[in-house]
């Protein structure tokens, strides 16, 4: 299959990032999230939608504007949403 480009955002979407296939980290990364994606995510409203999967992350707002989004890869994804 091929590695696309996955996006990252909140309920109102005011923290949006992208995570790139060659800024991989072996353990908590790129193929971590996408695996947990595919084969445990659900499929999206739209029929040609990608599969979606509810992670509980944490943003770190920096002065500089460049904020941080932590994706926890290691506890249970957290429920489906309704938004």
């Amino acid at each position: 299959t091929e590695k696309t480009v996955i996006l990252l955002y909140n309920k109102d979407r005011t923290a949006r990032t992208f995570i790139h296939p060659d800024e991989d980290d072996p353990e908590h990364g790129y193929d971590k999230i996408r695996d947990i994606i595919v084969n445990r995510g659900v499929k999206g409203v739209l029929s040609d939608g990608g599969t979606k999967a509810y992670f509980y992350c944490r943003i770190t707002r920096r002065k500089d504007g460049l904020n941080i989004v932590s994706v926890d890869v290691v506890s249970d994804l957290a429920t489906g949403q309704n938004w």
